[in-house]
């Protein structure tokens, strides 16, 4: 089996392979699957780029396109699947080297559209905020639609569902659950800020998630969101605060651009952290 995945595959880390239970974890597709152990893996092309890809992966190492996953029509003669209706990650362990690696391919070819939607999106935010007197009023109420718009955007277009630019206003749909989660953040990031900045900065990032949770999943309140995204992230915070490191690089490289080059890094940074939530879920952990 896993000389099967180095013939299809030239980045054999794209595909870790664990031999004690028949499992393959593909950290790049996010997919959790179990092998026949008598038929291997099948094999099938990328809609995009024709690239040889695992059927049942959803995702191409090649141009970064993810599809839905669809199961075999032949199961018998190609893996089974642990569980359907899911939505896999690693639990928090792929490389936040690779994570950024899956969020270029994402945006390859589609760099226009990412960076129009953030250019928009930091615009509008910022010209409500620069209004004299009202703005930081202004900002506090419709601060948290915009948060759920861009994060409901981000995600899409890091699972390749094509998003156009109308998704970053979608967070007015969800008017109320978005600004209590904005205002009740805020509230408790303040509050133990009071305490040292250095806490305030940890709360911070325990509610890094709460806007991608309220985005997959319209019923959860924001209490349980809040709580959600503290669980997701316990243990995993000092992955994130790497994660943002990582682009502190680019940022200065960007100065001497006059900020032209902040278009490129901005959705580089938002798609890289979306597909950070999206590898928080357990490896068969059920779509919200």
């Amino acid at each position: 089996m896993a000389r099967a995945l180095d013939a299809f595959y030239e980045d054999k880390m794209a595909f870790p392979f664990y031999s004690g239970d028949t499992k393959i974890h593909t950290a790049r597709g996010n997919f959790s699957c179990k092998l026949s152990k008598t038929k291997g893996i099948a094999v099938t092309n990328c809609p995009k780029c024709n690239a040889p890809i695992a059927e049942g992966t959803g995702f191409c190492t090649k141009c970064g396109y993810t599809a839905a996953y669809a199961p075999p029509a032949d199961l018998e003669n190609n893996f089974v699947p642990e569980q359907t209706g899911t939505r896999s990650g690693t639990g928090g362990t792929t490389p936040n080297a690779e994570l950024m690696q899956m969020a270029r391919a994402v945006l390859s070819g589609s760099w226009g559209a990412a960076i129009g939607a953030y250019f928009v999106y930091g615009l509008i935010t910022g010209g409500i905020q620069s209004v004299p007197y009202l703005g930081g009023l202004a900002i506090l109420i419709v601060g948290g639609p915009f948060s759920l718009g861009l994060a409901t955007f981000s995600l899409r277009f890091a699972r390749q569902e094509n998003p156009d630019i109308g998704v970053i206003f979608s967070g007015f749909n969800e008017f109320g659950r978005a600004l209590g989660a904005y205002l009740l953040m805020g509230l408790f990031v303040f509050l133990w800020s009071l305490l040292l900045l250095i806490p305030g900065i940890i709360k911070a990032y325990s509610y890094s998630m709460v806007f991608y949770i309220l985005s997959d999943d319209q019923s959860i309140g924001v209490s349980d969101a809040l709580n959600k995204s503290r669980e997701m992230m316990d243990g995993k915070k000092w992955k994130l605060f790497c994660l943002g490191c990582r682009f502190i690089g680019w940022a200065l490289l960007c100065i001497p651009t006059l900020g032209i080059g902040f278009l490129w890094l901005i959705p580089y940074i938002n798609i890289s952290i979306a597909k950070f939530y999206d590898d928080l879920h357990p490896a068969t952990s059920p779509a919200l």
